[in-house]
């Protein structure tokens, strides 16, 4: 959505600059926001039709049922200042 207001910024600017002033105005804002619109309309097809193949394979695979058991002990070190010392003592 944001190509199409960046490209329809440019073609205005490049026809109201075209108009006016010519030169750099026409010979490179008007292409740039032709491209903008072009590569915008293609990225938005290309977008869709992918949602539409992934859609469909989604449907097919079953869902995984949730996990019921607990996850198991990481063996993370305490963070805090006090498990920190009483871990430091239980080494010594």
């Amino acid at each position: 959505m944001w190509l199409y207001m960046i490209a329809v910024a440019l073609i205005a600017i490049g026809l109201l600059g075209g108009i006016a002033l010519g030169g750099i105005f026409t010979l490179v804002l008007v292409p740039l926001g032709l491209i903008a619109i072009v590569s915008g309309i293609a990225h938005a097809v290309v977008t869709r039709s992918a949602a539409t193949s992934t859609e469909a394979a989604d449907t097919t695979r079953p869902e995984r049922p949730l996990r019921t058991s607990q996850p198991r002990d990481s063996g993370h070190v305490p963070t805090d200042p006090e498990a920190l010392v009483n871990a430091r003592r239980e080494q010594q």
